[in-house]
């Protein structure tokens, strides 16, 4: 049984093959191929001498005449039309496909077996050989060719592409039923999650294919940093204006009203979403915000807090342990240290001057617009919710306070014990007397209307104060009482 089905099996797709070269025949297509190329086989055959031309203009004739039945055919088929033909749009068919490709692909396999037999020399010669043979020059002049046909057609219609490529493109998009698209990502999530599950149960089978694999990372990064490396490096030796004007002209090239188009789309997009989002939410409660409260609610219901715990603090300790190498690394070049120090200060330079230029810009704008939206922006600042939270913050504190009292002193008392009081002293002697001398026209100024302020605020009586004043009086009259040493030296 068996047997006899493989037999039909062949007799059916002999049958096919005979089949599918008739309805090739018989198409206006090979006709035209074959009037065309009969005159080149009678040419390629005839010789130098007049016996050969002879002979190979009777070939002529007789191709002509021995395909001339072809004539009678109508010529009205095309091939596009044989896809639509019941005998050759045969299930079959579609089952015998797997055939070229695997003749192919065992062609090249019994190659690679025969010439991983030979020496390393041969090898090396054969495949030299072979990749010689290939007409890199001419697929060169053919690319060349065809971009500059492009850049022709553009020169004189810049639209071509999309002209002629517009129906094309229309009536793809119109065939396509996306909803049937959606369905097959839809459905097939769950396949490709089972073919990459399957694909790393086999792979882990073989352990040390695994580290192979990982190890190809290294490589390749190895190779993109040396292309690149070595791309800098040629760029690097140009001049400095050369290397300038090439940077320019590739920025110059960059279109900014397109780039401004962006931004305008984008921030109306937005402002969408958040219009949108409002009216789609309950009052004060946009739906995008409900959306954003589940996705972070159900991620940290999922999250284990133990082993996050452990991952923030291996984290800190890579951190640690960056900032260590980096030091010590500073430690043995001295000279990229002063580099960063210096840097260092010259980062909050260019903020200072940015900061200027922020200045001079409101200093130029209409006084009374940058006054007005000052006041707007101050008064919009949520103080409440500033003050709620230093609020939690004392209470807090308080907690802390009565949970264990001598924390606070605990802590500051040992970073006080810690601290060299006499080089406190010595820096305290001079950088005191040189902070009253820069701030001396502060205090001058200000330092009064501070002290009167703070006097009237003590003599007014419904301010609150009064538990403030009872406290400060005594020690207040307490200063102004003469010491005995002072009594006794103004007595003697």
């Amino acid at each position: 049984m068996e047997y006899n089905s493989e037999m039909k099996q062949d007799t059916d797709s002999i049958h096919l093959h005979s089949v599918i070269m008739q309805k090739i025949i018989q198409t206006a297509e090979f006709k035209h191929l074959l009037n065309d190329m009969i005159p080149f086989i009678a040419k390629g055959l005839s010789g130098p001498n007049w016996f050969s031309r002879m002979i190979s203009n009777g070939l002529e004739r007789i191709l002509h005449t021995g395909f001339g039945w072809l004539d009678l055919v109508p010529s009205d088929k095309k091939i596009n039309d044989l896809a639509e033909d019941p005998e050759i749009s045969n299930p079959h068919l579609f089952n015998r496909i797997p055939i070229p490709v695997n003749f192919f692909v065992r062609t090249i396999q019994s190659m690679g077996n025969r010439i991983e037999k030979l020496t390393n020399s041969d090898k090396e010669k054969l495949i030299g050989n072979v990749l010689a043979r290939f007409d890199f020059p001419t697929a060169g002049q053919g690319f060349s060719t065809w971009i500059r046909i492009v850049n022709m057609i553009h020169e004189q219609n810049p639209t071509f592409y999309s002209d002629h490529l517009y129906d094309a493109i229309h009536h793809l998009i119109d065939k396509i039923d996306f909803g049937e698209v959606k369905e097959f990502f839809d459905g097939a999530a769950d396949d490709y999650l089972a073919l990459v599950k399957r694909l790393n149960d086999v792979m882990w089978e073989y352990p040390a294919k695994v580290v192979i694999l990982f190890s190809y990372a290294p490589s390749l990064f190895n190779i993109a940093t040396s292309i690149v490396h070595y791309t800098i490096q040629k760029f690097n030796r140009v001049s400095p204006d050369l290397a300038a004007d090439i940077i320019l002209s590739i920025v110059k090239e960059i279109k900014i009203s397109q780039v401004s188009n962006l931004i305008n789309e984008c921030t109306e997009l937005l402002r969408k979403l958040h219009t949108g989002s409002a009216l789609l939410g309950e009052a004060g409660h946009p739906a995008i915000t409900n959306e954003i409260n589940k996705i972070y609610f159900e991620i940290l219901q999922n999250i284990d807090s133990s082993t996050l715990k452990k991952a923030i603090q291996a984290i800190n300790e890579f951190k640690e342990a960056i900032d260590n190498a980096k030091t010590s690394a500073l430690e043995s070049q001295p000279e990229l240290a002063l580099v960063g120090i210096k840097n260092h200060f010259e980062i909050h330079n260019m903020a200072i001057r940015s900061l200027v230029r922020k200045a001079m810009l409101m200093e130029s704008l209409p006084n009374d617009d940058v006054v007005q939206s000052l006041i707007n922006g101050f008064s919009d600042l949520s103080i409440t919710e500033l003050a709620e939270v230093i609020n939690i913050g004392l209470m807090m504190i308080q907690d802390i306070h009565d949970q264990k009292p001598d924390l606070f002193q605990h802590v500051i008392s040992q970073m006080m014990n810690s601290l060299d009081w006499d080089q406190v002293q010595d820096v305290s002697e001079w950088l005191m007397k040189d902070i009253g001398y820069a701030m001396a026209p502060l205090i001058t100024k200000g330092l009064p209307h501070f002290i009167q302020g703070f006097y009237q605020a003590v003599q007014s009586e419904d301010n609150g104060l009064s538990d403030f004043i009872a406290t400060i009086k005594p020690l207040l009259n307490e200063m102004n009482k003469p010491s005995i040493d002072t009594e006794m030296s103004i007595g003697g």
